[in-house]
């Protein structure tokens, strides 16, 4: 049974912030699960902090690139964030400023999230 995600669509200087978990050769978009009672923004907020030490200058509900996949429905937000990365190496093994056109292994949710957020923010 797939279970909920926070997932962050952080954009910047045209350039998406991936994330790759410790044991995985693929990137996907940084996030993950909920605490009790926390919506999607605070769930993107908190773990984009703990996972990145990046902090969130704003943050947009993005209903309409929610994505559902066979592990997970991604519940997407998009961030605005200061400072550059630093990953929390108990859960993650790198990041990229990814241009989307580089071929690089990727989690299936990150070319249908953009893909969303393209056709909406046009």
């Amino acid at each position: 049974m797939p279970r909920y995600r926070a997932t962050a669509l952080i954009i910047r200087n045209d350039k998406v912030l991936l994330v790759r978990d410790k044991g995985r050769h693929d990137y996907s978009m940084p996030g993950g699960g909920f605490k009790p009672r926390e919506s999607t923004i605070q769930a993107c907020i908190r773990e984009v902090a703990e996972e990145l030490k990046m902090k969130v200058i704003s943050a947009t509900r993005l209903r309409s690139c929610d994505h559902e996949g066979e592990r997970a429905h991604h519940k997407v937000s998009l961030l605005v964030v200061e400072g550059i990365p630093h990953i929390d190496h108990k859960e993650l093994d790198g990041f990229i400023w990814w241009d989307m056109k580089e071929k690089i292994p990727l989690q299936g949710h990150v070319k249908s999230i953009l893909r969303k957020y393209k056709i909406t923010s046009q």
